[in-house]
């Protein structure tokens, strides 16, 4: 692809030992690391090793004299003008920012690849230097990462999903009430709830919960019913299944506390009863640096 990269932005994660021991928001972390604990010199290393991969990362862009910002993964701002996004992190890291990524191609170091599983991310501060290079010398490759739309009630929502969706009740322990539509098919159910997966996050939750794992650049739709529960009734035909592209799923939420868990945790839409739910592919998808 032809890209010409003038402005780099980077958004790097907050390490658990900034957040809560330096600042001192957690006194009992706090207090395990005045007293040398295994646990806090473990996120002590953490914390160094991460903060070390951001200097490095920094002093080469610099060394390239690039112009870029940075800024924590909790305060992204508009990017629009920024010709190329790096993450600094994790996958928590990598999926808050596609949050605010358009059409710009993006980039992902682990930080920490003896902890962090990293799955998307193409690199390590090792590899980074030759990655950059590549990049700057527009001889590197993209390929598209499905994301998926959601739309509430009609209205399309700001958050395109990398990984998955959940829709379930707010509380862990509620139970999941809803009519589910996918194609000719609709259903009245009641379960912990429904994974709705890409085919990049087919690896993750709803893999763990009994779904299979698709080819990681596939623009298949996969859904699956967290336990189902039919009680007298006969079993449930909509249980789980894999969409082409341009099927969608959709749900009428018949919970008084229902919400939308989009990557996780990295935004929650919180619905109202009778709020009606469609879940397909995004025409927009990612372009993730390889």
């Amino acid at each position: 692809m032809n890209h010409s990269i003038k402005k780099i932005f980077l958004v790097f994660k907050r390490s658990i030992f900034q957040k809560y021991i330096q600042t001192g928001r957690h006194p009992r972390l706090t207090l395990l690391h005045r007293k040398k604990h295994p646990l806090a010199k473990r996120l002590y290393d953490e914390h160094a090793v991460h903060s070390h991969t951001i200097e490095k990362i920094r002093e080469e862009l610099k060394g390239h004299a690039i112009r870029f910002k940075s800024t924590t993964a909790r305060a992204i701002p508009p990017l629009g003008r920024y010709d190329l996004i790096i993450t600094v992190g994790g996958d928590g890291t990598f999926l808050r920012a596609s949050h605010h990524v358009t059409k710009q191609p993006l980039l992902g170091v682990n930080s920490s690849p003896k902890v962090s599983v990293g799955a998307l991310c193409s690199a390590t501060l090792r590899e980074f230097p030759k990655k950059l290079r590549a990049i700057l010398n527009n001889r590197f490759r993209t390929r598209s990462l499905n994301r998926l739309e959601i739309r509430v009630n009609g209205k399309k929502l700001r958050h395109m999903a990398i990984n998955d969706v959940l829709f379930c009740n707010t509380s862990p322990g509620g139970t999941s009430r809803y009519l589910i539509d996918v194609g000719n098919r609709r259903e009245e159910q009641r379960s912990s709830g429904v994974w709705i997966s890409t085919a990049a996050g087919s690896t993750a939750a709803i893999h763990a919960s009994g779904g299979k794992k698709l080819p990681h650049f596939s623009k298949q739709i996969q859904y699956l019913v967290r336990e189902p529960y039919q009680g007298r009734h006969a079993p449930y035909r909509i249980v789980k299944g894999i969409l082409p592209p341009g099927r969608e799923i959709k749900f009428v939420n018949q919970m008084l506390h229902a919400a939308l868990y989009i990557d996780g945790l990295q935004a929650i839409h919180p619905l109202h009863f009778g709020d009606r739910v469609t879940i397909q592919n995004s025409p927009l998808p990612l372009a993730v640096v390889v």
